[in-house]
């Protein structure tokens, strides 16, 4: 197998596996990513977005680690293979960073802005008691400020 022939069939490699990857979990990652973003818009540029980098960057990794030249190649068919395989090795190895990368992203920076929070029910109470108080006091400043005029 010739050397440029190796590097093709690794290229290839990675790319469907990053590929099938994509195509795996993009409805997932629409759904969490339009839930996060809030705009349905949004949402679909940020899952492109993972996307092209899921596919992009095991590509790239692949052709970064592949020699220029190599004198390593003979005839042998086992010895051409595995080198492929030692090429698409560094291809999945950077699909899984990047994978790790887009989850840790998309927890770390998608996290929506409302926090559920659990109360009993004296506190429940205590909170409408409050919220009553409140309303009365900014009721009665109105009151004032109208009177004022």
């Amino acid at each position: 197998m010739e050397h440029q022939e190796a590097v093709l069939i690794a290229l290839g490699i990675t790319v469907v596996l990053s590929t099938s990857v994509v195509v795996f979990l993009f409805e997932a990652l629409s759904g969490v990513l339009e839930d996060y973003c809030g705009n349905p818009a949004l949402a679909r540029f940020w899952t492109t977005w993972a996307s092209a980098l899921l596919v992009l960057v095991p590509a790239t990794v692949t052709l970064l680690t592949v020699p220029l030249y190599s004198q390593a190649y003979t005839s042998s068919q086992v010895l051409g293979w595995l080198d492929v395989l030692g090429f698409v090795k560094w291809g999945a190895l950077a699909l899984i960073g990047t994978m790790v990368a887009v989850a840790g992203g998309v927890g770390l920076f998608g996290r929506g802005g409302s926090v559920p929070v659990w109360i009993d029910r004296d506190q429940s109470d205590d909170l409408n008691r409050l919220l009553t108080k409140v309303q009365e006091l900014r009721a009665h400043e109105v009151i004032d400020r109208v009177r004022r005029r």
